[in-house]
């Protein structure tokens, strides 16, 4: 979503853009900007670029934390950003594999985005697909998948570039997949609304009807996940293949 902004500005002003800490003002970096040449690492004394605050804490997609739960800010709206991949990663992926990504984060906000294991794995067991399975190798397995082992984020970007469709819960996945313009099916809980962080481009999947930003263990998001079926997600990757 930063590189959405960097775009943005970039566009408006014709500068450089750098992604600064509000407090300190020191540049921050990510490796999603690699290769990005509208953003700069580290700006030369007195060069022209636009600084933007956009770091943990400080997003333009929620209003505050008030040390229990995130307030969202339901003006916003992702739009797509960028990703410039090397030539090592182009040669990367399998073309027309279908990525499935049923893990979270071990974080207590991150698991509140979590569909029960077991769905995933009827999910694989009912549709004949090529299915392909990122992350690292300590990283559970579902059965039936071919398996890629990948140690960073940028590793994965090559297999996502050349896949058919993408199948995962709100995360960094499914914003590099809008970034780099793969259809994804998406599955949303009761933490943070698809109006906000999902994309017109997925077919995003909810059922909560209120989201409540908690950053800890929370029964409310749990059971909006579990409304999700298996068969109205199958019906979704179906509909995205045609």
């Amino acid at each position: 979503m930063a590189t959405a902004e960097a775009k943005y500005f970039h566009a408006e002003s014709g500068l450089p853009v750098v992604f600064a800490h509000s407090k300190t003002n020191k540049p921050m970096w990510s490796e999603v900007f690699t290769n990005n040449k509208k953003i700069l690492k580290h700006p030369a004394n007195g060069q022209k670029c636009v600084v933007v605050r956009n770091h943990g804490g400080t997003r333009p997609y929620h209003l505050g934390y008030d040390g229990e739960r995130f307030h969202w800010n339901y003006k916003f709206k992702a739009e797509p950003g960028e990703l410039f991949l090397s030539k090592q990663e182009q040669a990367k992926g399998i073309p027309g594999a279908v990525i499935i990504e049923p893990h979270t984060k071990d974080a207590a906000m991150s698991k509140n985005k979590a569909w029960p294991w077991e769905r995933w794995q009827e999910l694989v067991n009912s549709l004949p697909l090529p299915w392909v399975q990122l992350g690292p190798h300590s990283a559970r397995s579902l059965d039936g998948v071919t398996r890629h082992v990948t140690k960073e984020f940028r590793d994965s970007l090559g297999y996502l570039a050349k896949c058919s469709l993408l199948v995962t819960t709100d995360g960094a996945l499914h914003h590099a997949a809008a970034a780099l313009g793969k259809p994804a099916v998406v599955l949303w809980g009761g933490l943070v609304p698809p109006q906000i962080l999902g994309y017109d481009i997925h077919k995003n999947i909810c059922h909560a009807d209120s989201w409540c930003g908690m950053n800890s263990a929370c029964d409310h998001c749990k059971a909006a996940m579990e409304k999700i079926t298996v068969e109205e997600v199958r019906s979704a990757i179906l509909e995205m293949r045609k």
